[in-house]
C-alpha cells in the first residue's frame, strides 16, 4: 500500500487447497502448522508493517480446514476426516492460528 507515513506497509492473503493424494516435501518446514502439507484447505491472511529498512512486524491468520487425515506423512492412507474421527476421537479437523512476528534483517 503506498502511505509514506506508515512505511509502505503491505497486506497479503495465501490460498492453498491439498487433495486426498497431495504428498508435500516440506517435512523440514520450520512452520508449525505445515499449511503446504494440507490435505484441505488453507488459507492465510496477514499484514506487514515496517518499521525501517532492517526490520518490520507482521500480524496474521492461519486458516486450515483438513478434508483428510495424515496432511505432512507419507505413510498410511489418507482417510476423510469424519472416518478418521471414528478411529480416533482427538482427530483435529480445523485449525487456527493467530500470530505477531517481529523480524529483522542483518
Amino acid at each position: 500500500m503506498p502511505i509514506e507515513a506508515l512505511n509502505n506497509p503491505r497486506i497479503g492473503v495465501e490460498y492453498n487447497k491439498g487433495s486426498e493424494n497431495w504428498f508435500s516435501f516440506t517435512q523440514g518446514s520450520n512452520d508449525l502448522t505445515n499449511k503446504l502439507a494440507t490435505r484441505g484447505t488453507a488459507t492465510e491472511v496477514y499484514y506487514i508493517q515496517p518499521i525501517n529498512r532492517y526490520a518490520h512486524l507482521r500480524l496474521g491468520a492461519q486458516m486450515i480446514d483438513y478434508d483428510y487425515s495424515g496432511s505432512g506423512y507419507q505413510i498410511g492412507a489418507p482417510m476423510s476426516m469424519s472416518d478418521a474421527a471414528t478411529q480416533a476421537p482427538t482427530t483435529l479437523d480445523k485449525l487456527n492460528n493467530f500470530y505477531l512476528l517481529f523480524n529483522v534483517a542483518y
